[in-house]
C-alpha cells in the first residue's frame, strides 16, 4: 500500500473514531493512538500533542516533582482521570470529549498536509 493510501486510511479511521466517540477517554485515546501507530510521521505528531495516559504516570511525576511547590503547580486543580494533557505552561490539565475530537481533527489536518507534501514531491 502506498504511503498516501495509508495516510488516507488513517484519516478514514480517525473520522469514524471522532463520529462515534464515547466518554471513556482512555479507550478513545487508545483508538486514536492505534489508528496512528502504523505511520511514524503522524505518530510523532500525536506524541508531540502532550497527552498523558496512566502508562506515562511515573515518568511524568518524576519529571515534575523536584519540589513540593513544583508538584503542586503541576497537578493544579486537576481531578483523577486516565488521560490528561500537559498545557502550554508544562502543567497537568484534564481533558474532555471536545479535546479528543479536536485531537482527531488536528491529526486529520496534519495527515492532509503530509499527503499534499507527498503529492508535491511526486510531481517534482
Amino acid at each position: 500500500m502506498s504511503e498516501i493510501n495509508n495516510k488516507r486510511n488513517i484519516i478514514r479511521t480517525l473520522k469514524i473514531i471522532e463520529d462515534n466517540m464515547s466518554y471513556d477517554y482512555e479507550e478513545e485515546y487508545k483508538k486514536i493512538y492505534n489508528a496512528c501507530s502504523n505511520d511514524d510521521e503522524i505518530l510523532s505528531y500525536l506524541e508531540e500533542q502532550n497527552y498523558i495516559t496512566t502508562e506515562d504516570e511515573e515518568r511524568v511525576i518524576s519529571e515534575n516533582s523536584d519540589s513540593i511547590d513544583r508538584l503542586r503547580y503541576f497537578i493544579g486543580d486537576t481531578h483523577s482521570a486516565d488521560v490528561y494533557r500537559i498545557d502550554g505552561y508544562g502543567n497537568l490539565e484534564n481533558i474532555d470529549i471536545d479535546d479528543l475530537k479536536g485531537l482527531c481533527e488536528d491529526l486529520i489536518d496534519e495527515l492532509r498536509r503530509q499527503i499534499q507534501t507527498l503529492k508535491d514531491s511526486e510531481m517534482s
